[in-house]
């Protein structure tokens, strides 16, 4: 509908319907779950006029966003900016502000603003909403899936089991058991598989071979993990395809599969569209997603705020630390992303790679790079440590945030392989 034209009302959520009469409520709620009220309203364009006449916003449209926390629609702003402006949180919140300041309360952005390079319209001008969510949605989907591979990366793995002459494979997440989150919202977007938890730790496992073929492996294919993992999955692609093939042929399948081994400093193929020795982080981004890296600190990294002695009195510091079996290639590029100076650290004994930085520069960076992207326990993890970088100078708050981190990070920890 274009503004003020009249069109029904419908509605949609969990208590809608007739009370104890599933019949008619089934007839009454439509094909995407809305209740027609049959009430005539009409499209109310106040939000988008407040949006258009913000200096920085060159057109705009407001449309029903789902929230994966609250499991709700919530309106959001869909912005194009103009030219002259840069898609950063800052303008988000600022544009943000600007509507809710002018409009009622029940009229808020509860859904905060997205920026996007353009809104589609009809040739009469109408803004086409429902194209406009379908592309959201595809754009979150692409999200999670490159995500989803960055965690896999960090804490996921492909296994082959044979249990006398039966092969089982499975695709696994673990975690700790206090992040079961995690676990039931990878669960839920990927559309399958079983949580399974003992003593301290929960596991996301998926075995049935119909959902790793059809759910699973199209994830992997699409986007190709990138560390050596990517190994383990051409092998346990290699072993479904097999099994699918010929059910029966185990001992062949595990021998073909012994023969292909490989080892953690084995080189994602990923890489090969790159340079390495990198040259700028652009380089580096033709590999390595957002939304990957996300996904592999989510997994792997933490946020720390440590007390150190010295003379003048105890201070804290912020950190930033990752470390990783092999693949040294990773650890560099997530290095070029985040703009840290310090270098890669190697530990030969354990074949372990590792950054730690405390540079203030590099932690800002950091801290705004990862502002509402964790899924997780991770999210409290960082939202603590990143609000405690404005303490600077108070000892008071910055004590009680370590001590709240250690806390976390002590009951949320997993002992995952590298």
């Amino acid at each position: 509908l274009g503004y003020n034209e009249p069109g029904e009302l419908c509605v949609r959520g969990p208590n809608i319907g007739y009370l104890n009469n599933k019949e008619a409520t089934n007839a009454a709620i439509d094909g995407d779950g809305f209740f027609h009220t049959g009430d005539i309203v009409v499209f109310d364009p106040e939000l988008e006029s407040t949006l258009l006449s913000h200096p920085a916003v060159l057109d705009a449209a407001v449309i029903p966003y789902f929230s994966e926390k609250e499991l709700t629609e919530y309106p959001t702003a869909c912005v194009v900016l103009k030219a002259k402006y840069e898609k950063t949180l800052k303008m988000a919140k600022e544009i943000q502000k600007f509507v809710d300041d002018s409009v009622s309360p029940h009229k808020k952005l509860r859904g905060g603003v997205l920026f996007i390079d353009s809104i589609p319209k009809s040739e009469s001008g109408k803004i086409l909403r429902r194209i406009l969510k379908d592309k959201l949605k595809k754009d979150s989907r692409d999200w999670f899936e490159k995500w989803l591979v960055g965690f896999t990366d960090g804490a996921g793995s492909f296994v082959v089991k044979s249990v006398g002459s039966h092969l089982t494979l499975s695709f696994e997440i673990t975690q700790s058991a206090r992040n079961l989150r995690i676990l039931h919202y990878i669960r839920r977007e990927i559309g399958c598989g079983k949580i399974y938890s003992h003593a301290d730790e929960s596991t996301l496992r998926i075995i049935n071979n119909k959902h790793l073929k059809g759910l699973v492996l199209p994830i992997f294919n699409q986007y190709p993990l990138l560390t050596s993992k990517y190994y383990d999955y051409v092998k346990f692609k290699k072993a479904l395809e097999m099994l699918n093939d010929s059910p029966a042929n185990t001992s062949t399948i595990l021998e073909i599969l012994k023969n292909s081994t490989s080892d953690a400093d084995t080189i994602s193929s990923a890489w090969n569209l790159t340079t390495y020795p990198f040259k700028s982080a652009d380089d580096v981004k033709l590999v390595m997603s957002k939304p990957w890296l996300v996904g592999f600190v989510e997994a792997k990294a933490s946020f720390l705020l440590n007390m150190e002695s010295c003379p003048e009195g105890d201070r804290y510091k912020h950190a930033f630390h990752v470390r990783q079996k092999g693949n040294k290639i990773v650890l560099e590029g997530v290095r070029s992303i985040l703009h840290i100076a310090t270098k890669v650290l190697y530990h030969e004994k354990e074949n372990i790679y590792e950054i730690t930085t405390t540079n203030s520069r590099a932690i800002d960076n950091i801290s705004h790079f990862f502002n509402y992207t964790f899924k997780g326990m991770k999210s409290l993890e960082f939202r603590i440590w990143a609000r405690s970088i404005n303490y600077k100078g108070n000892l008071n708050k910055l004590a009680k945030s370590a001590r709240i981190l250690a806390k976390i990070q002590a009951k949320f920890s997993y002992n995952k392989p590298f």
